[in-house]
């Protein structure tokens, strides 16, 4: 493994790691969610799975996540779908023509947008990205902090561990981002997966997505699953190996 960085169209640096199993042109691009990093959940060990399969990898953060550079604020569907652009550019320049997006929850979302409009990518695993990008009002922020953001700029969520500020163009990007929509248009095999015990994005919401996608598609549900996986993640793993090995070809 291998830590490298890519600039997006603003000239932020993007920290990643890529990890080089074979010498086809194809890559396991792993996209990760809403305040997340590439350092947290499941994506270290999914990323080990992948290279025991010998495919090659590449794990990185979003601007304004993890390590690196940018605004959290500014992190909207539409910039991560920017920055997803700028990172397999930077990969075709490597010598990667072929990429399998494997994105969780925003990070899904993201990569289902990039699906529906770039024919570099080939094949994609949603792992319960949210049919309805608005909702992530309702869950995170609510109805006072938005129309904080709105009216005076930007607000501010607390987790656990940490304080973000996000910007108002955030909340007008996310009336611009269409899941639905671009599922319609994605043309590439695709997996959905999503747990039971899900408590951000419903078993419905996925269900709608699957209903609306093309073929061929696979919706694999992992019961009690919540959002993160936790204690499923050898069920997760598992999914998304097998479905790589069957539809992942030169």
């Amino acid at each position: 493994m291998e830590e490298i960085s890519f600039e997006n169209r603003y000239g932020e640096k993007l920290a990643g790691v890529i990890s080089k199993n074979n010498d086809s042109d194809i890559i396991v691009v792993i996209c990760h969610g809403f305040v997340g990093n590439m350092n947290i959940n499941f994506f270290q060990e999914l990323l080990e799975n992948l290279n025991e399969n010998n495919f090659n990898v590449l794990k990185f953060d979003f601007a304004g996540n993890g390590e690196s550079e940018g605004e959290i604020g500014d992190a909207s569907y539409l910039k991560e779908r920017e920055d997803l652009d700028s990172v397999l550019n930077q990969l075709e320049e490597k010598g990667f023509k072929k990429f399998c997006l494997v994105g969780h929850s925003m990070g899904g979302g993201v990569s289902i947008m990039t699906a529906s409009e770039d024919q570099r990518v080939k094949w994609i695993v949603d792992i319960a990205a949210p049919a309805y990008p608005n909702r992530i009002k309702d869950y995170w922020f609510g109805e006072e902090k938005v129309k904080e953001a709105l009216t005076k700029g930007q607000t501010t969520i607390k987790t656990k561990r940490y304080e973000f500020i996000f910007n108002k163009k955030f909340f007008v990007d996310l009336e611009k981002a269409d899941i639905k929509g671009s599922i319609k248009k994605v043309k590439v095999p695709l997996l959905i997966i999503q747990g039971t015990s899900d408590e951000r994005v419903s078993l419905e919401e996925s269900e709608e997505l699957f209903i609306l996608a093309n073929n061929p598609k696979t919706m694999q549900i992992i019961s009690g699953a919540d959002h993160c996986f936790i204690g499923k993640e050898g069920d997760l793993f598992a999914t998304i190996i097998n479905w790589c090995l069957k539809w992942i070809k030169e």
